[in-house]
């Protein structure tokens, strides 16, 4: 016997339910609505179409420290803790779909779980409710999570990291693994990102004192996956990691997956170095981002890829952004500098491309320096904050003389 919930007995008849409780124990009783939270989150990586019956079920494991729920796909794993009264240890596996969906729709109040029969399981609920699952042995339940280090992130910093940074990664059909994540580093105290996708690049840094050194590359999907679970949790995050799995647990969630083992690419490499560029403009990040996804409504997404101009006068101390797609529509809208340094230059990029960088962006104002019309420019926040999330965006232009030749 596993868990086990006494018959609900009326309020005043306290004498009977004495009795009844030294007849039969109650091994778990869990509030319904910390059940659903903690289901619901461990549920998102179970895979109801995974052909091992086995994936397709959540692992209940209740102890005097409470009641866990686990959720995997092999690839990753979510571990929720929740309160619970339990008199007795012990675990068993229910198939997730149906148990998140039945626990949603429970009146409130206290769930008992109880497994006494052999592959099945109780639950009990309100004066007379109940509903019965079939169950698959605890044993049956993969177990990859052993890890041999740990590291201490702060949540809101990793969160921010991440979600500034996942957009810049290679789509499902690259051939490139580490394409499709972004490699992480710890080193000095300073926390490091880096994604691309072979047309850009993305770098953030952000100091990180707690956090011994490290390095890996992790799949975005998960990254991302990892940032909604820890957005609203105020604990440090743990890093734990093996040589091909790393988890991280803020508060009662853990979160676990497998990383990518492909070598990252030298980004640093091509990464554009300070002295190269020649030219550097400030602009309002609100009017620049506004113009930019107002010229998009009429640049042609097939034939040039979202292709902006942008027009950068010294004289004027003017950027103009344009676009002309004669079957869509055309556009020109203007707006003043904050400062230039350098020539005046015409260069046009895929604004598609920029505007996932700029939607991550929350600064005043937005520094961008370039080389010339054919060479990688930078965007980053301006003001740069040393204390805070600094971003350095890379992206290369789209030739104009070819989109001419082509027109």
């Amino acid at each position: 016997m596993l868990f086990q919930c006494p018959d609900p007995l009326p309020p005043n008849d306290s004498g009977r339910a004495n009795n009844r409780r030294e007849l039969k124990l109650v091994h778990a009783l869990v509030d319904k609505a910390e059940l659903d939270k903690a289901l619901t989150l461990a549920a998102q990586v179970v895979r109801h179409t995974s052909p091992l019956p086995i994936l397709k079920n959540l692992l209940l494991r209740a102890s005097a420290d409470g009641l866990r729920i686990t959720g995997t796909n092999l690839d990753a794993t979510i571990h929720v803790e929740v309160p619970c009264d339990c008199l007795e240890s012990g675990s068993c596996t229910v198939p997730a779909k149906t148990l998140v969906a039945m626990v949603a729709k429970l009146p409130g109040g206290t769930v008992g779980i109880d497994s006494a029969e052999p592959g099945r399981v109780l639950f009990k609920y309100g004066a007379k409710g109940k509903f019965e699952l079939p169950a698959l042995p605890s044993e049956e339940f993969p177990n990859l999570d052993q890890f041999e280090h740990d590291s201490l992130i702060d949540s809101k910093v990793l969160a921010e990291m991440i979600q500034a940074t996942a957009f810049c990664t290679a789509g499902k059909d690259t051939s490139r693994a580490a394409m499709k994540g972004l490699r992480i580093r710890a080193n000095g105290g300073l926390l490091e990102f880096a994604g691309t996708d072979g047309h850009r690049m993305i770098f953030a840094a952000q100091v990180s004192e707690r956090c011994p050194d490290f390095k890996l590359v992790a799949p975005r999907d998960e990254l991302s996956q990892l940032a909604k679970l820890i957005r609203a949790e105020q604990d440090p995050v743990s890093a734990y990691f093996s040589e091909n799995r790393v988890s991280f647990r803020s508060g009662p969630v853990s979160f676990s997956f497998q990383l990518i083992e492909e070598g990252f690419p030298n980004v640093e490499g091509v990464r554009p170095k300070e002295n190269a560029f020649t030219r550097s403009a400030v602009v309002s990040l609100d009017m620049f981002t506004g113009a930019v996804a107002r010229m998009l409504v009429v640049a042609d997404e097939k034939q040039s890829p979202n292709l902006l101009v942008f027009e950068f006068s010294k004289e004027d101390l003017t950027v103009t952004v344009s676009a002309n797609t004669p079957d869509v529509g055309t556009g020109t809208e203007s707006m003043a500098l904050e400062s230039m340094d350098g020539d005046s230059i015409r260069i046009a990029f895929n604004g598609g491309f920029m505007t996932d960088f700029l939607r991550g962006v929350h600064s005043d104002q937005l520094e961008i320096s370039m080389q010339s019309d054919d060479r990688s420019a930078r965007f980053r926040p301006f003001p740069l904050d040393p204390a805070g999330l600094t971003l350095e965006y890379v992206q290369m232009p789209v030739r104009l003389r070819e989109v001419e030749v082509a027109e």
